[in-house]
């Protein structure tokens, strides 16, 4: 974020000061630097010292040197200094002076930062860690939200929309076997892999835990099923940890945008990828390291039921909601025959 001004000596007449800043209306400050200490004089503060409180600061100062108008109270960084430090001392400065341009010390010498681009930087910071897994540096669910509603709210595109849902089969065995550090970079490693599969418009998230999620936009039923194929293909090559072989297999539930209806209570995107969830989950159940897709209005209608007596449950009682009991049949553990 630092930029070089110019650097001037203590001794340096000040009318010459004022003409660098004449001659350059987009230079900010100059260095007054003397051997190991330095600070800086200000275009703000060059106008405030030669205006004056009747406008003959010129002829008051005419015979001022550098040093005579440059602040003592500079602050003064190290290169080396994250942005969170920066804006920490920053911080610390005095109101009148927390705005004001800081140095920046390098090998070299000095450079300076403007405060404002230091904030920027942080919150452009802060920004993508919200957005982003910590482990796997993918979107997170968060900004694959983000991107889904912009999508899936444009008319024009939201039946080329795709969305696969990807759980890797036998994780916990690796935890449970290797460690979690081991799991760890199985993550990180399949993480890189399904961005390979996909292409640079496409959004690859991680859901939580070796749950994944990829949101294709502009792609056919044929081209979204390809690269469901590739996660499968890809997931079934070799993890290596420390020089030890990781087999696993990925599951992949996949939906197009056609597939789902819309509902009242939930974004298109959560409804897209609550299909795809169903659709994983029938992979596992069918035998893993395999793509499922869940056709016709039944499944569909099936997850949505199941989803929203789960939702309605739990305020059912509450609200003091009637409960009817079809059947109940009773069973002796004994003999195993029940009586109805």
């Amino acid at each position: 974020l630092a930029f070089e001004v110019p650097v001037l000596t203590p001794d340096t007449p000040i009318r010459e000061v004022d003409r660098l800043f004449r001659r350059d209306r987009h230079l900010r400050a100059v260095i007054v630097s003397a051997g190991a200490s330095a600070a800086l004089l200000s275009r703000e503060q060059l106008e405030y010292e030669l205006g004056g409180p009747f406008g003959y600061g010129r002829s008051i100062h005419s015979r001022a040197r550098a040093a005579d108008l440059t602040p003592r109270h500079d602050l003064a960084l190290s290169a080396s200094a994250t942005l969170s430090e920066a804006a920490a001392l920053i911080l610390t400065r005095e109101p009148e002076l927390r705005y004001r341009d800081i140095l920046i010390k390098t090998a070299s010498g000095y450079s300076v930062a403007g405060v404002s681009a230091v904030f920027e930087e942080l919150s452009m910071v802060f920004r993508h860690v919200a957005l982003h897994d910590p482990l796997t540096g993918l979107p997170n669910r968060r900004l694959l939200d983000q991107h889904g509603r912009s999508l899936t709210g444009r008319a024009d595109s939201a039946a080329r929309i795709a969305i696969l849902y990807v759980d890797l089969d036998g994780f916990k065995l690796v935890n449970d076997t290797f460690g979690h550090r081991a799991g760890d970079e199985v993550l990180i490693a399949f993480g890189e892999r399904l961005r390979s599969c996909v292409r640079p418009t496409d959004i690859v998230a991680r859901l939580g835990g070796d749950e994944f999620a990829a949101l294709l936009s502009d792609v056919s039923e044929v081209q979204a099923l390809a690269v469901a194929d590739r996660v499968v293909l890809t997931a079934s090559a070799p993890f290596v940890f420390d020089n030890q072989p990781i087999y696993l297999s990925a599951s992949v539930g996949f939906a197009m945008a056609d597939d789902v209806a819309t509902e009242v209570e939930l974004s298109p995107l959560d409804v897209l990828l609550r299909h795809a969830d169903g659709a994983m989950l029938q992979s596992k159940r069918s035998g893993k390291r395999r793509v499922t897709r869940l056709t016709g209005a039944a499944p569909a209608n099936g997850l949505a039921r199941v989803n929203l007596i789960r939702r309605r449950l739990g305020s059912a009682l509450v609200d003091g909601a009637d409960f009817t009991l079809h059947f109940q049949p009773q069973l002796d553990l004994a003999t195993g025959t029940s009586d109805s």
